[in-house]
């Protein structure tokens, strides 16, 4: 069984000062959970563009909010799994019916199956 790395960050929300962070600690990392990031749908690009050399799988906890038209209050939630793309040759999201979760199953270069996932707990 090979050596897995994985870091686990709580954000308060995903910005420059987390990608500065993220890419100074990253090196030899293999799987990033976020959580609490802040992000929408719309707007959790900004992690992949941020991150090239990782695939995000991201989940928001805000939608039915922002959907409501209605804002208020400070944003909440949002989870991410990044997987470094050279550590595995395959990967896919496992689908859950609930937004507080996001969750990964990917095979690693020697055949490894594992599943991670980030969970935001409000």
């Amino acid at each position: 069984m090979e050596n897995v790395t994985v870091l686990s960050l709580n954000c308060h929300g995903f910005n420059g000062g987390t990608v500065a962070y993220l890419k100074r600690v990253s090196v030899g990392i293999d799987v990033i959970m976020l959580q609490e990031t802040w992000l929408s749908d719309t707007t959790c690009n900004r992690i992949s563009e941020s991150l090239h050399e990782f695939e995000v799988f991201h989940s928001s906890a805000m939608e039915l909010k922002l959907s409501s038209g209605f804002r208020c209050g400070r944003p909440f939630g949002g989870t991410a799994v990044l997987i470094r793309k050279s550590f595995a040759l395959d990967w896919y999201r496992i689908v859950i019916n609930n937004s507080s979760l996001c969750a990964v199953c990917c095979t690693t270069r020697n055949g490894q199956r594992l599943v991670f996932g980030s969970v935001y707990m409000p």
